[in-house]
């Protein structure tokens, strides 16, 4: 059992889904960590965990707003995206974990 991480979205600065990232396995246990960044930080700025099994059909798992982070040992996928819901100024950043094994 492995515990690994993937960048899902990096110094984004407008709303809309991301690229979506292959874990390469079938993963378990999402923690995905969200920060803030630029000039003037939207605090209320919101990140959505989106993930799939296929690489097409997405669901969102939750999300987070302002800098934090999200938890789900509920759902098993392959393919991970953050899909950011709101975004006022600045930038966000957001990582995901997950166990693989």
């Amino acid at each position: 059992m492995a515990v690994l991480a993937k960048t899902v979205a990096a110094a984004v600065t407008a709303t809309g889904p991301q690229t979506a990232v292959d874990l390469t396995v079938m993963a378990r246990s999402l923690t995905m960590q969200t920060t803030l960044g630029g000039a003037s930080p939207d605090s209320q700025a919101q990140v959505e965990l989106e993930v799939s099994l296929d690489g097409v059909n997405f669901w969102g798992i939750g999300y987070t707003t302002g800098a934090g982070q999200l938890n789900n040992d509920q759902d098993v996928c392959q393919y991970v995206r953050a899909n950011v819901l709101k975004l006022a100024s600045g930038n966000v950043t957001a990582v995901v974990g997950y166990v693989s094994g």
